[in-house]
């Protein structure tokens, strides 16, 4: 059934009250823990590369201001700035495949490595909607089979039952894994083609404009992977404040 009546005898009438109302009020802090606990995760993934590129960002725009100053550098040329524009976008690919080949590698190390405790984890920033759906199952049939173990062996039928669904959605999800990595692959070598096409724009360019072109290409890569991260963290933040309870009280 979805609703549920919860009863309890107590001499005092608003101590039972009390009861009542703190054993709802745990349930639903329990649920949304459990709902929140892989955007929490997200969170902090994203947050422990943000510190370190913060300082790199920082660096290389100091050592930028310092070339040009030693170099008596004002502008660049028009190849130069073409080169970079180009370059900017072929980077935030380069970027967003980055990211997602990490999150694929903490998703195959969750669902293979069984020494793994934690409950679920996030897939914000990942770009497939079919192993989301599939992570999310077998996140659902981890919670039931951790349930269950409380009140039965493994040797009962609805544990054998789980434990092969379990099986059956790591396949799933490793097959699943396999495609999206050759996917990535061949993003990843279209994309470096095309950088390579970029570079024929710095032919014919001085030297000392090759160097601060190639830092000033390192420092958007930088920028844009700050942004990416950046976008991340907010998705999973207003996710995160959105989380709610299954549960309604009925008639307090």
């Amino acid at each position: 059934s979805n609703t549920a009546t919860i009863n309890i005898q107590d001499e005092l009438p608003q101590r039972a009250n009390d009861i009542l109302t703190a054993l709802v009020s745990a349930y639903n802090y329990s649920t949304i823990s459990y709902k929140s606990k892989s955007l929490v995760q997200s969170i902090n993934f994203m947050n422990q590369r943000l510190a370190p590129l913060s300082d790199e960002l920082d660096s290389i725009e100091t050592g930028i201001a310092r070339f040009k100053s030693a170099k008596g550098i004002v502008g660049t040329s028009a190849a130069g700035q073409l080169y970079l524009t180009q370059t900017a976008e072929l980077d935030a690919a380069s970027n967003s495949i980055r990211l997602q080949r990490e999150i694929l590698d903490a998703l195959e190390q969750y669902i293979n490595d069984p020494n793994t405790r934690e409950e679920n984890i996030s897939v914000v920033g990942l770009n497939d909607s079919y192993i989301s759906g599939l992570v999310m199952q077998y996140q659902q049939l981890r919670m039931e089979r951790s349930k269950l173990a409380l009140s039965v062996t493994a040797e009962n039928p609805r544990m054998v039952i789980l434990d092969n669904q379990l099986k059956q959605t790591r396949s799933n999800i490793n097959k699943q894994l396999d495609i999206l990595r050759g996917n990535i692959s061949l993003q990843q070598q279209n994309v470096n083609r095309q950088l390579g096409t970029a570079q024929s724009l710095l032919r014919g360019t001085p030297a000392n404009e090759k160097v601060l072109l190639e830092r000033q290409r390192q420092q958007e890569i930088k920028q844009s992977l700050f942004l990416l991260l950046l976008e991340k963290k907010e998705e999973a933040n207003i996710a995160l404040a959105s989380t709610t309870s299954d549960v309604r009280v009925l008639a307090p």
